[in-house]
């Protein structure tokens, strides 16, 4: 009898370009998103026959977790996305974008130094243009258009790295994430990574708050991410802008701080 020869099914989904990369297809599959043959299938090193039927049901409408983030924040801000032309800061995968562009968002550039992490559906979308590159070095001809808003989420940096290189948009708002893990003094952050003490995580925003003015930036409003980060991670967004003067009181986030 002929044997059906076998492949790992996260190699296989990346083969049927179902994923943009292994780690994606590893996510999709420990989620609890794929289905081979019809049945849930939950470990990426699976054996699968090469010919079997790949499914993905994702739980969400989303490309990734992260848009759920940025979405609640939208909302709190009142952004009114319809027509924008926005800079994404940090794509990752896309969730920001992805929530951008099912909002109605005109046109989306999105930076980050490994966009082969990009959704591969959502590079597939004509409206977003990719731009390989370290945002520290970002120049304002890089960029295909001006932009209305620009959204950031970064890791393993402070956003007051990047904040002067994006000076240049003046007119455009920043509705940036904020993490404590990467905004804090070296040796500060607990176990695990995570900033588990709510003083700790005001005096980190507060700190931040005064760090962004002293670069010519405005805090316009603070609001809680709309979840949490994957180690458990309370995260925050800031809205700034370029050249503005009126910040929100300090006292704004102290009084609304996790409410």
């Amino acid at each position: 009898m002929k044997k059906h020869k076998k492949i790992r099914l996260d190699q296989a989904m990346l083969i049927r370009q179902l994923a943009p990369n292994l780690k994606e297809a590893q996510a999709l599959i420990m989620a609890g998103e794929v289905r081979v043959d019809g049945q849930m299938a939950d470990k990426p090193d699976r054996q699968i026959n090469a010919g079997a039927a790949i499914q993905i049901e994702k739980s969400h409408p989303y490309v990734s977790r992260g848009a759920f983030k940025i979405e609640k924040a939208i909302h709190e801000f009142s952004i009114n996305v319809p027509g924008l032309k926005v800079l994404d800061v940090g794509i990752s995968t896309g969730g920001f974008s992805d929530c951008l562009f099912q909002l109605g968002a005109a046109e989306i550039c999105g930076v980050d130094v490994n966009i082969s992490q990009v959704d591969y559906g959502l590079r597939r979308n004509p409206r977003l243009h990719l731009l390989k590159k370290n945002a520290r070095f970002l120049k304002k001809e890089d960029i295909p258009f001006e932009p209305d808003l620009i959204i950031m989420d970064l890791s393993f940096i402070s956003i007051t790295k990047i904040l002067p290189v994006l000076a240049v948009f003046s007119k455009a708002r920043i509705l940036s994430l904020i993490k404590p893990q990467f905004e804090a003094s070296r040796g500060s952050v607990g176990k695990g990574g995570v900033v588990r003490d709510r003083e700790q995580r005001l005096r980190i925003l507060l700190r931040l708050k005064h760090e962004i003015e002293s670069l010519d930036f405005a805090v316009l409003g603070y609001a809680l991410s709309g979840i949490k980060g994957r180690k458990g991670n309370q995260e925050y967004f800031f809205l700034l802008q370029s050249g503005k003067k009126n910040s929100i009181d300090d006292k704004m986030i102290s009084d609304a701080f996790e409410i």
